[in-house]
């Protein structure tokens, strides 16, 4: 590795490093016993169900194995299931209080101030940039009252630690994990073949690998929490504003602070109301959330309308509507947002900048300070366009449509959680939007074409059992009609349900695997 400077050389190297590969070598030759090793419940080895993308499915049409590169894994408690680390759910929260924070209280003047400083390092840590309005917004101070020296980044003093989030865990049996490709969506910039011109195209940009997703309606249990004890505690101790202690001032404007991230008046709180506070506390934080989703839902909507403009064969548009189509349905409701694909908008202040001009010429020269929006590797003039930013999304292909990440619908305990609809194309009315004369039924068909394994037909087939997986009946001949599990759909469908498949076949024209295609 120390001699190879080439990363595509090692990158090969990468891949080759797994028991898969070992077993594929020349003077090993067991992957054969290896897939049987992998594929024997008994041995209890993980496995979810993976959504094979069109694009690999064509590739390795009629082989017997399709290799996926390297997955993005979830993170996992000691059974195998995903969890949630409340981390995620914490940082989630935080953003959209500190959302809340920049409309609400901030002083766009001081906000504007801070930033050019940071602009002015000469040596400036992106990951670092935003810190100095984080400590303005979520810490308190501490003063020394010997040397007058006031401490504003002290760690100790960050109020949001009072907020607490547990862990979330899966509910249910069923298998909440399956893999799904992940793939970049944009509109680029192109040139004609002469390079006479240049015009804008919509695009996918395919990313090599797969991951490990949580599925879609999946009901995640965790507890949102927060340390109301303290405050009571600490109100008795507060004089002029801050509690005094060995010659230093701590939790200076802590009243204002609480005010601000929180709702609540630190003077009207005591043991006796304690509980109806944290209540209070706890609908702000769910206001915060859905303020700032409601600005990112805007935004998307916002992005897909320039997306479906330069999408001009609709390669791409009707399945990414399709896929949003259940989240922008529930933009009044209790919604967040969180994890891997979040985005730069979910993620950080920045609708605050774009809102206003002045921010907004500012939180340009942070865009090219750090090239943000830059396309990788381009060496030209880059002129960054904060009303274009970010520019693409990372999207997931489900199925038939193509759909955004880590968006979560909340409900309190006790509360009757709606189903989620499975995101189609039909469900979401981009297909027949004029009525139609009533059609006759479809009907499942047998194949009537010899069967090539090496270019494998998409066949009919009807959902005998629902469930994760479904299993189907596949109408190969009148003489063969076998049942198997429905790969490539996680959610549970319709019995009865006719549907279109890929198959696989072997060379004895056995069918061996089948991945939902459409509905038929």
């Amino acid at each position: 590795m120390r001699e190879i400077r080439d990363n595509r050389a090692l990158s090969a190297m990468a891949d080759g490093i797994n028991p898969y590969a070992f077993c594929e070598d020349a003077e090993v030759k067991k992957e054969r016993a290896f897939e049987q090793y992998l594929n024997t419940p008994e041995n209890g080895i993980f496995s979810a169900p993976v959504t094979i993308d069109e694009f690999t499915r064509r590739r390795h049409s009629g082989a017997r194995a399709v290799p996926l590169g390297r997955v993005r894994e979830a993170i996992k408690n000691g059974s195998g299931r995903p969890l949630l680390p409340g981390s995620s759910i914490k940082g989630a929260i935080r953003t959209a209080v500190f959302y809340h924070y920049l409309t609400q209280h901030a002083q766009s003047a001081k906000v504007e101030r801070i930033v050019q400083s940071q602009l002015q390092d000469s040596r400036p840590k992106k990951e670092r940039f935003a810190l100095p309005l984080i400590h303005e917004a979520f810490y308190c101070a501490t003063q020394d009252l010997h040397s007058g020296k006031v401490k504003a980044d002290d760690e100790k003093m960050d109020l949001f630690k009072l907020v607490r989030c547990t862990d979330g865990h899966t509910l249910g049996e069923e298998q909440a994990l399956s893999l799904a490709k992940i793939n970049i969506y944009l509109v680029e910039k192109k040139q004609s073949r002469d390079r006479s011109k240049s015009y804008f195209e919509a695009t996918q940009q395919r990313q090599t690998s797969y991951a490990e997703i949580i599925s879609p309606g999946t009901v995640i249990q965790a507890e949102i929490d927060f340390d109301i004890d303290f405050l009571v505690q600490l109100k008795p101790l507060l004089k002029n504003g801050a509690v005094e202690s060995n010659g230093q001032l701590h939790w200076i404007n802590i009243e204002e602070k609480v005010r601000q991230l929180f709702g609540i008046q630190l003077s009207e709180l005591s043991p006796a109301n304690k509980e109806q506070q944290k209540a209070k506390v706890i609908a702000h934080l769910y206001h915060c959330l859905k303020t700032l989703n409601q600005a990112q839902l805007q935004a998307h909507r916002q992005w897909l309308e320039h997306f479906e403009k330069n999408d001009n064969r609709d390669q791409y548009t009707s399945r990414i509507r399709a896929g949003f189509g259940p989240v922008f349905s529930r933009d009044d409701h209790k919604l967040m947002h969180l994890g891997y694909a979040t985005g730069f908008d979910g993620m950080t202040g920045l609708f605050y900048f774009l809102a206003d001009e002045k921010r907004k010429a500012l939180f340009k020269q942070v865009m090219a300070k750090f090239d943000l929006g830059n396309k990788p590797g381009n060496k030209s003039k880059y002129v960054p366009n904060p009303d274009r930013f970010p520019k693409s999304k990372r999207l997931v292909e489900l199925a038939e449509v193509i759909q955004p990440m880590g968006w979560v619908e909340l409900f309190e305990e006790g509360e009757k959680m709606s189903a989620l609809e499975t995101a189609t194309l039909s469900d979401a009315g981009l297909i027949g939007q004029q009525e139609e004369e009533p059609s006759t039924p479809v009907e499942p068909e047998y194949y009537d074409k010899p069967i090539n394994y090496k270019k494998p037909p998409e066949l009919d087939a009807v959902v005998t059992r629902a469930g994760r997986p479904n299993r189907v009946k596949v109408y190969v001949t009148p003489g063969y009609s076998p049942e198997m599990e429905l790969m490539g759909y996680s959610n549970p469908m319709e019995e009865g349900k006719i549907i279109r498949v890929q198959t696989t076949f072997n060379k004895k024209k056995k069918l061996v695997q089948v991945a939902f295609r459409s509905f038929k």
